[in-house]
């Protein structure tokens, strides 16, 4: 069986929301199969005046998408007039798929997602939901991960560094965790916890991190510039440090540019996954790649 003939019973949606390269033959099929039917099976749930609510919803959002879109257009703004198109057909398929929009925000809390909610991530709910899937991908994981490795400090709801760093912490119970960042004040030292200045976009940079922090990973997670080519030198830099079968996540891709993520990493054991959020039409997508 293909992987879009499985993933097409019963929803004939799923191929716009997801890429693999190597389709029901990749590792990561599993997983995505399985969270994908829990989707459905929550969508299936939705009375239809909810539905109805998303979708007035939606449509009040195209008509000032599209203004927007219209004024660029005019303005002769191409990159802004190319972020809105992109913008404009999220927003056309979320009033499509409503039932599974709406169905999403129903599913039940996985472990990861309460740790990354009670410690402040945006990876958890708001304008990302990732950690619904993470449960899914690492749900077998919890005991056997030992090294994990986040670019991307960042800051909590509460202000302080390093929530998603201290979410990892609390998930994987044994592992050691390392953070990079190229803003010295969120480098941190916690526990297992620690921290490290780097440029992602110097691959000579990137190498002494790795150096410095020796052995290969279980996880590598790019949360930090949130733009291709530093996405792609960070990748290039970074995949051989994982183990064989660790797993490479590049989060917060944007929607518009999911075709040229896919022409680097077709190569390779690879999934992007367009997540459905009622909100956030820009970023809410995540590659995930195995190293095999």
């Amino acid at each position: 069986m293909s992987h879009v003939s499985a993933i097409r019973q019963p929803s004939p949606l799923w191929p716009d929301y997801l890429w693999l390269a190597r389709q029901d033959r990749s590792q990561l099929y599993p997983a995505v199969y399985k969270f994908l039917q829990a989707i459905e099976r929550a969508a299936t749930s939705v009375p239809q005046d909810l539905v109805s609510r998303v979708q007035r919803r939606c449509k009040l959002r195209l008509v000032k998408l599209r203004l927007k879109q219209f004024a660029y257009a005019v303005g002769r703004q191409p990159v802004q007039r190319e972020k809105y198109d992109g913008r404009v057909a999220t927003e056309l398929r979320n009033i499509r798929d409503a039932a599974i929009v709406a169905g999403i925000g129903r599913m039940e809390q996985g472990p990861l997602t309460r740790i990354m909610e009670r410690c402040g991530s945006d990876k958890a709910n708001g304008r990302h939901n990732y950690t619904l899937f993470y449960d899914f991908l690492f749900q077998d994981d919890q005991s056997r991960v030992e090294r994990v490795f986040e670019m991307g400090i960042g800051r909590g709801r509460d202000g302080r560094p390093g929530a998603s760093l201290k979410g990892w912490n609390d998930y994987f119970g044994r592992a050691s965790i390392f953070g990079g960042d190229i803003e010295a004040k969120l480098l941190l030292e916690q526990g297992r916890i620690k921290t490290a200045l780097v440029d992602q976009t110097n691959p000579e940079s990137v190498d002494r991190l790795f150096d410095g922090m020796g052995g290969q990973f279980d996880l590598i997670i790019d949360d930090g510039l949130h733009q291709l080519d530093a996405n792609r030198i960070f990748f290039e830099r970074a995949f051989h440090r994982l183990k064989d079968g660790g797993l490479f996540i590049i989060e917060d891709i944007s929607t518009r540019l999911k075709e040229r993520y896919q022409a680097f990493l077709n190569q390779h054991d690879a999934a992007i996954l367009d997540i459905p959020h009622q909100v956030n039409l820009g970023d809410n997508c995540i590659a995930v790649v195995v190293r095999s």
